[in-house]
């Protein structure tokens, strides 16, 4: 059968929007609630509750089907995506209005008045930063952290990722990815010669370490 779809929130390119961090995932890939997001999610709430209340089963589990998810970290439902069907009856769960993936092993049936409200959670992808070196680490955990507050540009849009390509202002007009590659140093670009073993023992283990991280990093 064919699966429903839900309908994501989806700002207009080029146009600054006020944002929170929900979900810092990696390599400057988050998602982000905006401003109206607490309204809509207080409107679901009540929706959630009767649907979970009816335990209706979900008629097809398959990866991309629309659930209600149970999170067990504080025992509610949400709106969710099968992302992996793990055995009969357990799945992973991306929790679209958030941006977490769980692992459910209780799920409901969306109705259609769930699935008419739009998507607030918006997946965003750091323009440029495809990742963060160790010694940028520290810049991007300070500003990409749950709840913080952002302006965030919107500069395409990925249909079949649900994705948007964003550049990202914080505090006091930080561009968080101009910052952030700013401090990235490609493992390239380091250069340790023969001369660096003459260094004390602790500190050539150091540098050596610390390369092999950012190696690491980039690899990923």
């Amino acid at each position: 059968p064919k699966l429903h779809k839900y309908k994501f929130t989806k700002p207009e390119l080029s146009t600054p929007v006020t944002g929170y961090v929900s979900v810092p995932l990696s390599h400057g890939h988050f998602f982000a609630q905006l401003e109206t997001a607490t309204e809509v999610l207080e409107t679901l709430a009540p929706l959630i509750a009767t649907a979970a209340a009816a335990k209706t089963p979900v008629p097809d589990l398959v990866p991309g089907a629309p659930v209600l998810g149970y999170y067990d970290v504080d025992k509610n439902y949400y709106r969710g995506r099968v992302v992996e069907v793990l055995k009969q009856g357990v799945a992973k769960v991306l929790f679209v209005d958030y941006g977490n993936t769980e692992t459910c092993t209780s799920m409901y049936n969306v109705t259609p008045e769930i699935m008419d409200v739009r998507v607030v959670g918006i997946n965003c992808q750091i323009d440029g930063l495809n990742w963060v070196g160790v010694e940028a680490k520290s810049i991007y955990d300070e500003h990409i952290v749950p709840d913080s507050e952002l302006t965030i540009t919107p500069l395409s849009y990925d249909k079949d990722q649900k994705q948007f390509t964003v550049s990202v202002s914080a505090g006091e007009d930080v561009d968080v990815g101009a910052a952030v590659a700013e401090a990235n140093v490609p493992v390239s670009d380091k250069k340790y010669t023969v001369e660096d073993r003459n260094f004390p023992t602790n500190t050539y283990l150091t540098l050596y370490c610390s390369n092999l991280t950012s190696a690491q990093d980039v690899c990923l």
